[in-house]
């Protein structure tokens, strides 16, 4: 009895023993499955939050293009989304292309420059939007856009639809469709559109002198306005008429191009208007024949002089204008004008305006000291200020054989035998439309030799 109960005893103390056993081996697997997981957790959610961040990075980056670029030069790029920190240069772009109607245009990254500002188009305003990215300059292979026909038949069109597509190294950014302008072309249909308003203009003024028949005073002189105002038109309106083929949208006028625009017609507006009071002075206008020294210098009499006014208002057209197109021709976008030159402009114009409305003064005439009878003689006016075109003798009588020209101021004619040893004393009054001036003239004959 006593060998049973201790072997019962036994055998419920090693069933105890496997009891306590089994629970230290579950529990020491539930504390290394524990331990397991708090060791692999952070690399496993780091490994996410890599691949989260390069998938954040891929879907941010875009390229943006900015419409109106000239193909003949460096087009520009700008890469948006880029990782300041990321190491970027030429060698990370594997591929550049221009898509355009399945056709590929290569272009090779000449430049990079990181973190440069540009503006971007705000679908939500008219406002651009100021945004940094990666600048890429980029020449495009002009052999392949002739071959692939990218602006039609011998390159005719001035502009074409492409859609930029860089490869990088673990990417492909596509970006919007855009217009790439064709400036070659351009200028020829703006030259060939401004030839044919020559020719049409030629055309209808056959009979009054052609297109020199437009740019001519009444008095037959070459106008220095209305000249002016022809260069302007071409200039800036063949240069807007360009950019308007080039451009997916109207170019932008600045207010600087409308007013330099209306310096000159505001100047041929007075100027006009003087001539008209001047024609309606006197009806014996003299003809003169257009000269192109008629736009630097002003009547006098007969004659004429040099005038700085004139001469600076003409230089100033030339610089303004030339800047005006090699500016516009060199960059993406209609040339602004600046207003210090707009200024200066308009200083020169009231200058040139302002002598024309001066009254007239220092009216003179140069007589020899000793005349002769029988002797011819043309005497010519001189004068500051105003055109004069109304000529009387106020006081005295001219010598016999002399006459006075009410028109032009001539005095002109052969002293007759009556006027040997003789003295006279005139008195020339000369009348503008801004005001009169007159002139005291000595005429001493020597005595008749036999």
């Amino acid at each position: 009895m006593n060998f049973q109960k201790h072997k019962i005893e036994l055998k419920s103390q090693v069933i105890i023993i496997h009891k306590r056993s089994y629970r230290t081996r579950l529990w020491l697997l539930l504390f290394s499955l524990i331990l397991f997981a708090k060791l692999t957790t952070p690399h496993v959610i780091a490994k996410e939050k890599t691949e989260n961040d390069e998938q954040a990075k891929i879907s941010s980056a875009r390229i943006y293009m900015p419409d109106g670029q000239h193909i003949n030069r460096w087009v520009k790029i700008f890469i948006e989304g880029l990782d300041s920190q990321e190491k970027f240069s030429k060698d990370s772009v594997k591929t550049l292309f221009l898509l355009c109607k399945g056709k590929k245009v290569n272009a090779t990254v000449q430049y990079v420059s990181k973190d440069q500002q540009y503006e971007r188009k705000n679908p939500d305003g008219p406002t651009p939007d100021t945004v940094v990215g990666t600048l890429l300059l980029c020449s495009v292979d002009l052999k392949k856009v002739e071959k692939e026909k990218l602006f039609g038949w011998k390159g005719w069109k001035p502009a074409a639809k492409v859609r930029p597509v860089v490869k990088l190294v673990d990417r492909t950014l596509t970006g919007d469709f855009v217009t790439i302008a064709n400036s070659k072309s351009a200028v020829i249909i703006t030259c060939s559109m401004l030839l044919l308003v020559l020719l049409l203009l030629w055309w209808f003024g056959r009979n009054d002198e052609g297109l020199v028949g437009l740019l001519k005073e009444s008095s037959g002189r070459l106008s220095l306005t209305r000249t002016q105002i022809a260069l302007f038109t071409l200039g800036i309106g063949g240069t807007t008429f360009g950019y308007g083929l080039m451009m997916p949208e109207s170019p932008e006028i600045h207010p600087t191009l409308l007013f330099l625009m209306g310096v000159p017609l505001a100047g041929g507006a007075l100027s006009h208007f003087r001539e008209k009071q001047v024609k309606c002075s006197s009806n014996n206008e003299p003809t003169t024949t257009p000269s192109l020294v008629h736009l630097i210098s002003i009547d006098v009499g007969n004659g004429s002089q040099l005038s700085i006014p004139r001469a600076q208002m003409v230089f100033w057209t030339i610089v303004t204008l030339c800047l005006f197109v090699g500016r516009s021709l060199t960059s993406d976008t209609l040339w602004e004008v600046p207003w210090q030159l707009v200024v200066l402009m308009g200083m020169s114009q009231a200058g040139y305006v302002g002598a024309k409305y001066a009254p007239p003064d220092s009216l003179n005439y140069k007589v020899p000291e000793t005349l002769s009878v029988n002797q011819e003689l043309n005497l010519i006016p001189t004068w500051l200020g105003a055109p004069i075109r109304d000529f009387t003798v106020k006081e005295g009588e001219l010598p016999p054989g002399m006459q006075l020209n009410p028109s032009s101021g001539f005095i002109t004619g052969k002293p007759t035998k009556e006027c040997a040893g003789k003295t006279f004393t005139v008195v020339i009054a000369a009348k503008a439309f801004t005001g009169h001036t007159t002139a005291v003239i000595v005429f001493k004959f020597s005595e008749l030799v036999d």
